[in-house]
């Protein structure tokens, strides 16, 4: 048995902890560890119809009733809009996650069963394995569906269903789906099961209550050590689905086998496109593909899957979107958000570096993406974005904010950081530095070495403070926050080698947790130490004192820079908590955001980034540096 690749988690971590499968084209399968459905997120199979984005929740939850010598024990729990709980569990044992596929076990005084789920790359759809050990029995399987967007509460009913002898065919907006259990009679039984309630996001201050429709029961007789296979496929109008689910298993659990835990983490972010591109989600359960994730997060999601290839894929389907280099698709949206400051800064570092390490099968055509960008920068055609007369950034666009602190409220934004903000000024230095260096490679001339001395000059000049470097220029922003880390860190450093230990040192006694940096010093008037319970308290602690495990990534690299031997103590507090975190929120993986004085993890429970960024740490003496990675 190896370590780390089989672990029974004990239920009385199941409020928190929560697994995923993916298929990676943006569809998923996620649920809490005890089986009950917490979030409107929760589901068996949440298909992306548009991949990677329009996401539903077409099958919910599978209710179970097992009858052994005429006495029905519900499998099965839910919480109610009531207040109730029920109808069951008998006997909920464990649970288990083996290579990253869940199981559970119901361990009864008269025997045993087991549900095993199974999600493939590229297949619209899950399989569900059941093995009972015990006395002749029968087991009723309840498919509940629900047909919505996997971000709405309002159960969208079937065009059509269509009942067969051991199947159902669900239909909505043309397209068909079905649910079958080979040589298990299926009984149509049209019901409405009332009032689902959500705790996850009562808490989080949204509407918690909802209805799911089941179109009828597979009643099964079980006998000893008896084998059952569920599965629920989009198919073509008319269609059985082909692959047999045992081949199905078979086929994958042989190739986890083959991949490193690492690995099995960082896939769960990749998506494929219909159009052939490549795609990182976010985080899930409801961020879609974000450009600045995406370019940050990687470097490390590359090594973790050891496909250097990735890089040169997603980077592809960057291009192939258009320039400027989006920022963020919205779910349901025709065409992506283009407004940012960074995230084409953070495109062409990327490419330079992939460029640089031979990893770009077309080096001249990034060349004059990455001059378009530049000159894009340079003459003002970037929404919001102007070039100062002291060939800083600046950046102001009405109800829109511009940084990685991107927290809104309707038009209100949370941080503007208008004026100049540190992480983009040194952004902008090293897009600059490796466009030139790309430049040379090409045989071509470099053309920036002038405008980036006078950058230096004016950031080393303008932003040191007695707290390190300056957030923003503002006269009135005097926070102390962990974007000047990107100063010292990023492979080309612009602030002056003098002012690295301050500003490292005083990251690291203002805002360091083992578990992220703080966004925003504790000291400060308006900083949260909590995330809240409504939309107006979280987005307002979002950037506001949340702790971000992706800044670790940054602050590794500055201290490293400074001192590599001291450095080397981050790492093991690093690994350590991971080890821990990796079993309290979403399983195997590494959450978004931190409560900076409890600990307790936020935001969403798998995040690209996070993990990207917290593999990068510490596997960094096997990931070569600058160039390639920062």
């Amino acid at each position: 048995m190896m370590k780390n690749r089989w672990t029974a988690f004990p239920l009385h971590q199941a409020e928190a902890s929560e697994w995923l499968l993916t298929n990676q084209t943006g569809s998923y399968a996620m649920g809490g560890i005890d089986r009950v459905p917490s979030r409107r997120y929760h589901g068996l199979w949440v298909q992306a119809l548009t991949p990677p984005r329009q996401r539903r929740v077409l099958l919910h939850s599978l209710a179970l009733d097992l009858t052994i010598s005429g006495h029905t024990y519900p499998l099965w729990r839910a919480q109610w809009a009531s207040g109730d709980w029920g109808p069951g569990p008998t006997g909920l044992f464990s649970f288990t996650l083996n290579h990253g596929i869940p199981s559970f076990h119901w361990d009864l005084a008269l025997g045993a069963l087991t549900e095993t789920l199974w999600v493939s790359p590229g297949q619209p759809g899950i399989v569900v394995h059941y093995f009972w050990e015990g006395p002749p029995a029968q087991l009723r399987v309840t498919p509940l569906i629900a047909g919505r967007d996997h971000h709405q509460l309002q159960f969208e009913e079937p065009d059509a269903v269509y009942p067969s002898s051991d199947r159902v065919a669900i239909k909505w907006q043309d397209r068909v789906w079905m649910a079958h259990m080979a040589g298990v009679p299926f009984h149509a039984n049209p019901t409405i099961f009332h009032g689902f309630f959500y705790a996850d996001e009562a808490r989080r201050g949204y509407g918690a209550t909802e209805d799911l429709l089941s179109p009828g029961t597979f009643d099964a007789q079980l006998t000893t050590h008896h084998s059952l296979w569920f599965t629920f496929m989009e198919v073509q109008a008319g269609e059985v689905p082909a692959l047999d689910p045992r081949i199905w298993a078979r086929r994958e659990r042989r190739r986890r086998h083959l991949l490193t835990n690492t690995a099995l983490q960082a896939e769960t972010f990749v998506a494929q496109t219909p159009q052939g591109g490549t795609s990182i989600i976010a985080g899930f359960p409801w961020f879609a593909d974000w450009g600045r994730d995406a370019l940050i997060a990687l470097p490390g999601l590359a090594h973790q899957l050891n496909r250097p290839q990735l890089i040169e894929a997603v980077l592809d389907t960057f291009i192939e979107n258009g320039v400027p280099i989006y920022t963020r698709w919205d779910e349901t949206a025709s065409a992506p958000h283009r407004t940012s400051a960074d995230t084409n800064l953070w495109f062409i570092i990327r490419a330079a570096q992939a460029l640089l390490s031979g990893q770009l099968s077309q080096p001249a055509q990034y060349l004059e993406v990455i001059d378009g960008i530049i000159h894009a920068y340079l003459t003002g055609r970037l929404p919001g974005i102007r070039l100062a007369d002291d060939f800083l950034l600046t950046g102001h666009l009405p109800d829109h904010a511009l940084t990685w602190m991107d927290a809104q409220l309707g038009n209100e934004v949370i941080t503007p950081r208008a004026n100049k903000p540190i992480e983009v000024q040194a952004l902008w230095f090293n897009a600059l530095m490796f466009r030139d260096q790309v430049a040379q490679r090409l045989g071509q001339s470099p053309q920036y070495g002038s405008l980036c001395r006078s950058i230096a000059r004016t950031i080393n000049r303008q932003y040191p403070a007695e707290y390190g470097f300056k957030d923003t220029l503002d006269p009135d922003d005097i926070a102390l926050r962990p974007n000047q880390l990107y100063a010292v860190g990023l492979p080309f450093a612009v602030a002056a080698r003098p002012f690295w230990p301050s500003i490292v040192n005083n990251v690291r006694q203002a805002l360091y947790r083992p578990f992220g940096l703080l966004s925003l010093s504790a000291d400060s008037p308006d900083f949260h130490a909590h995330y809240g319970s409504s939309l107006t308290e979280r987005d307002h602690a979002y950037h506001q004192g949340m702790a971000w495990p992706f800044l670790l990534g940054i602050y590794y690299d500055a201290w490293r820079r400074v001192d590599a031997r001291t450095a080397q103590s981050f790492v093991h507090q690093v690994r350590r908590w991971q080890q821990l975190h990796q079993h309290e929120a979403g399983l195997e993986s590494i959450s978004e955001i931190i409560e900076p004085h409890t600990g307790l993890p936020c935001g969403a429970p798998f995040q690209a980034w996070s993990v990207a960024e917290v593999h990068r740490i510490l596997e960094a003496k096997r990931i070569p540096t600058s160039p390639l990675v920062l």
